[in-house]
């Protein structure tokens, strides 16, 4: 069986606009999302202070897809570990 062509579909948050108070004043902050087709965050931009330039944060995620070679060797190494260590006993 191929891969398959379905379209999955999530809730995106893509801003989020707060105000924090700090040092007895409010300021306004922002933050973007950007996603992946599964519906992972991939960047999350940080506006910071709105009426300050230069304070801007990027946070970049990068995740690993779970193969199959990889699902069946992490499930060897756990049979592997769990007989080794009844034999011990």
């Amino acid at each position: 069986m191929g891969p398959s062509n379905t379209t999955i579909a999530y809730p995106q948050l893509s801003q989020v606009d707060n105000t924090v108070y700090e040092n007895g004043s409010t300021v306004a902050v922002r933050t973007h999302y950007v996603y992946d087709g599964l519906g992972n965050v991939i960047q999350e931009i940080s506006d910071g202070d709105l009426a300050v330039t230069g304070d801007d944060r990027t946070t970049v995620t990068s995740y690993t897809r779970l193969t199959a070679h990889m699902a069946l060797m992490a499930n060897l190494t756990t049979s592997a570990a769990r007989n080794w260590t009844a034999r011990e006993l």
